[in-house]
């Protein structure tokens, strides 16, 4: 059994990161001792790995204080250079925390000088929006505000890579170690903000509709369609409603490759302007309910706009889905799901989601940016940063939603291809770490044709 000697500060901390890193990630038997010195130490089978200790010796007594952490520019570090070559999506990796090199001493000891543990934790528990004031307009923390974003690397799963470096490294001191095995999965979810086209509900959103897409196009060719689609739903003919048999087609193309979909759907409105969905006690919705179960998928949770930091309006809203639930007789091992536009604070979501006895959130991801906002592809059990302590609620972090690459502003002429191909290098970099390609896309995000096409070879 690994012995980890930490120093004797943030001992919840420091138990909590060896569990996800150790236990959860890696599936060693391990077991954690404090003491006086400086430096965190692995040991066994009489040889010793000394790591640094950068992070939680610069926050234990400044807990989330706002001053900067990691110094600017990072670090680069080329592992061929020390005689490591661990699975990485490129062969330099940005030094969080801690500096680069390893080295193996006489003794068979040896000396690794990046902050795995410390790094690891500032990813994973998003410490640095506990940290910093910079939000949006829908007061969410934006992907250009963050250490990953600034340093060039939102694009890789950073922890991910950390951890091959720690087990690369083990690997030379201890080679009959054996690590579990994880497979890697494709994990499909729609928030179903829309389940209803507005364009079908009324003459005003009708014309909207008509002028937007009229102006987007610079076209009258989705004109027709879009009145005819009126005409039909207003004679109560559902199967012209492009939002509600988006639905069911996406069901059918998940069917013919074998994923099973997660439709995640708002029980409440909290805000007239940004919750559309139809009531749940509708019987359309009803009847859209029963018919996903009935096909195998699952029902998900999208608690509205005002409900990620309002305990009430978060409480009052899964109270209405499990109601539903159980009056359909639809009972799930799991229930999950996602916030409504993305919104999420540190210091109060994740909360609001473990005292609702949640099973996980797949919230975090930027909304303008795909990427591994978290530094993982990995869901994990995650941490309070408030009460600082460790939560049941999993964290299945959101790697790719449609629109942030489909409305990426600097992509060229060839937009669609260069989208699907941003896609897919992302579903490849999830697959080469055996974790997690979670996928993102609305029901109502199919108005060009050829996304339908992009949609069903993402999902293979």
């Amino acid at each position: 059994m690994l012995v980890v000697m930490f120093p004797d500060t943030c001992r919840t901390e420091r138990c909590w990161i060896s569990t996800i890193l150790l236990g959860e990630f890696l599936g060693l038997a391990y077991d954690v001792r404090f003491d006086g010195e400086d430096k965190v130490r692995i040991s066994t089978a009489g040889k010793t790995l000394e790591l640094s200790d950068a992070f939680f010796t610069g926050t234990k007594d400044k807990w989330l204080f706002t001053q900067p952490l990691a110094a600017e520019p990072l670090q680069r570090w080329t592992l061929a250079e020390s005689g490591l070559y661990p699975n990485l999506v490129e062969p330099t990796v940005p030094v969080l925390f801690g500096a680069a090199g390893f080295k193996v001493h006489g003794t068979g000891d040896a000396t690794l000088n990046l902050d795995i543990f410390g790094s690891a934790f500032f990813m994973l528990t998003r410490y640095e929006e506990a940290r910093s004031p910079e939000r949006d307009t829908h007061e969410r923390f934006p992907a250009n505000a963050s250490l990953a974003y600034r340093n060039n690397f939102l694009g890789r799963p950073i922890v991910d890579e950390y951890v091959e470096i720690l087990w690369e490294v083990m690997q030379q001191l201890w080679p009959g170690l054996e690590r579990k095995k994880r497979k890697s999965r494709t994990l499909i979810s729609c928030d179903v903000d829309l389940p209803i086209d507005p364009a079908c509900a009324s003459l005003y959103r009708l014309g909207k509709r008509l002028l937007g897409r009229t102006w987007r196009e610079k076209s009258f060719g989705a004109v027709p369609n879009t009145i005819k689609n009126y005409c039909e739903v207003s004679r109560g003919n559902d199967t012209h409603d492009p939002y509600h048999q988006a639905i069911f087609w996406m069901m059918d193309v998940n069917e013919k490759v074998g994923n099973q979909l997660t439709f995640n759907l708002i029980p409440e409105k909290t805000d007239q302007k940004m919750d559309h969905a139809n009531t749940l006690d509708e019987p359309r919705m009803r009847t859209l309910i029963r018919t996903i179960h009935a096909r195998g998928h699952l029902i998900g949770f999208h608690p509205g706009y005002n409900t990620y930091k309002h305990p009430i309006a978060f409480a009052q809203s899964i109270g209405t889905l499990r109601r539903v639930m159980a009056e359909e007789n639809i009972k799930q091992e799991m229930l999950g799901g996602r916030q409504h536009y993305l919104r999420w604070e540190v210091m109060t979501t994740a909360q609001q989601w473990e005292a609702n006895d949640m099973t996980y959130d797949s919230t975090l991801t930027y909304a303008d940016l795909p990427g591994f906002r978290c530094g993982t592809c990995h869901e994990y059990s995650m941490y309070d940063l408030a009460s600082r302590k460790p939560l049941k609620l999993q964290q299945r972090p959101l790697v790719v939603m449609e629109s942030s690459v489909l409305e990426q502003p600097n992509m060229g002429l060839g937009h669609d291809i260069e989208a699907l191909s941003l896609m897919q290098y992302y579903k490849r970099i999830c697959h080469q770490f055996n974790g997690d390609f979670t996928l993102l896309w609305h029901n109502s995000y199919f108005e060009k044709k050829i996304y339908k096409a992009m949609y069903c070879e993402v999902i293979k």
